[in-house]
């Protein structure tokens, strides 16, 4: 996947755009936007997702008690909600932090930071990515009672990261 540091207009009629680099011809579908863009003499396509800033960040923890206590009690964080192996805490508008307890899971097999993408439609984003080359590391997961679906890639070094179609959660 390429980024394009340009943001593109989101409506989904084709259109030519002029980049840093060259001209683009894009044009809309649900979860993305593709481009054409002209470099070095040739066209290329490229996938654009529309992801935002952003909407979760998860600290995969070793120790999920210690962890859980600092961000509370130290940082003084409110805490969304927990179960079995995790804790959310509210950071208002921007999104919601998550200690999730290391275990076997891809996902979560080593102690690490990884960041979730908002993104409006789960199902087509994610073909998009895994169109484009992108490695999944799970299925969609989550449904309306966990606060949405998510999914976990690697990129191109092999980090994990998340997209997510949530719904709003807030403390209470």
């Amino acid at each position: 996947m390429v980024s394009i540091s340009a943001r593109l207009p989101t409506e989904h009629a084709k259109r030519a755009v002029r980049g840093k680099t060259g001209r683009f011809v894009a044009w809309g579908c649900a979860g993305g936007e593709f481009l054409r863009e002209l470099r070095w003499g040739g066209w290329r396509e490229v996938l654009v997702v529309n992801m935002g800033w952003p909407c979760w960040v998860g600290v995969v923890a070793e120790d999920l008690d210690v962890q859980r206590r600092f961000y509370r009690d130290v940082l003084g964080l409110a805490e969304l909600a927990a179960g079995p192996g995790w804790v959310q805490f509210d950071f208002g508008e921007s999104g919601v932090l998550e200690l999730v307890q290391r275990s076997g899971e891809p996902q979560y097999d080593r102690v690490r930071y990884q960041v979730g993408y908002a993104v409006a439609d789960i199902e087509s984003a994610r073909g998009h990515l895994v169109s484009r080359g992108v490695q999944p590391v799970t299925k969609i997961e989550g449904d309306a009672q966990a606060g949405g679906r998510w999914c976990y890639f690697r990129d191109a070094e092999g980090n994990i990261f998340e997209i997510k179609e949530r719904r709003e959660q807030r403390a209470q």
